[in-house]
């Protein structure tokens, strides 16, 4: 008999996007497929210039494509209007950045209550939500520091628990290790992995880093706008799968 198969969070099929210049036209994208599943850490890597920004932005809602499909849990978005792209934007995607944009005048559990205030939590159950959040992140008792009291890893596990605020299938998170050491790298992604397979999210990250490869679900490698080739893990090496 056989098992029911979970959609993807995320898919993106024969996704295509193009600029004008002049007279002529600069295809980034070249027909992207991917899918991106629940309680999985997607790495995206490649080079400067292999489109990975430009398809985080598309899987964002931000940008639209010039051609494909995008569907989010099973929601067909590219068809959608500016009009309705944001609320779907806050209730279904977290975006975490490598500058971590939190808010200097407040410290470490009020920047996380301030993305709750957003889905209408506020007071005492705010605060114990955020607590929570921090926890999960590891930084219960940093909670009353303010980012210039935090270092660059703190910093991004508060954005982490920010993201997670909210109730987002989708975590996207753009080069979230950039600024941090090769070690505190590793520590920030194995929490994003770890909240990835406990919570059940889907979380997409893009890096340069090659260092952060093992502690990947899937691998996906972009070249000159298409993708060369996927990547899982399977014992302890890594297997090779077929670009779709």
């Amino acid at each position: 008999m056989s098992g029911v198969v979970e959609q993807p969070v995320m898919r993106v099929r024969g996704v295509r996007k193009s600029y004008r210049e002049g007279d002529h036209a600069l295809e980034v994208l070249h027909g992207i497929d991917l899918d991106v599943c629940r309680g999985e850490l997607t790495l995206l890597m490649g080079p400067s210039g292999s489109g990975k920004t430009t398809l985080l932005t598309i899987m964002g809602l931000l940008l639209k494509p010039t051609a494909g499909r995008v569907e989010l849990l099973g929601r067909d978005v590219t068809a959608l209007g500016e009009a309705d792209l944001p609320a779907i934007r806050r209730r279904h995607v977290g975006f975490i950045f490598q500058s971590f944009n939190l808010l200097s005048a407040l410290n470490a559990v009020e920047n996380v209550e301030v993305a709750l205030a957003l889905q209408g939590v506020r007071g005492r159950a705010a605060r114990r939500r955020a607590m929570e959040l921090l926890e999960n992140v590891g930084l219960a008792e940093r909670w009353n520091h303010r980012p210039d009291a935090l270092s660059g890893g703190e910093k991004q596990r508060v954005s982490v628990a920010r993201a997670l605020a909210s109730p987002a299938e989708l975590i996207l998170a753009d080069e979230p290790t950039g600024n941090l050491d090769s070690r505190t790298s590793a520590q920030v992604v194995e929490t994003l992995r770890r909240l990835a397979h406990e919570e059940d999210r889907a979380v997409f990250v893009v890096t340069h880093d090659p260092g952060l490869r093992a502690l990947a679900d899937q691998v996906i490698q972009m070249r000159d706008g298409t993708v060369a080739d996927s990547i899982r893990p399977a014992g302890r090496g890594l297997v090779e799968l077929p670009a779709a």
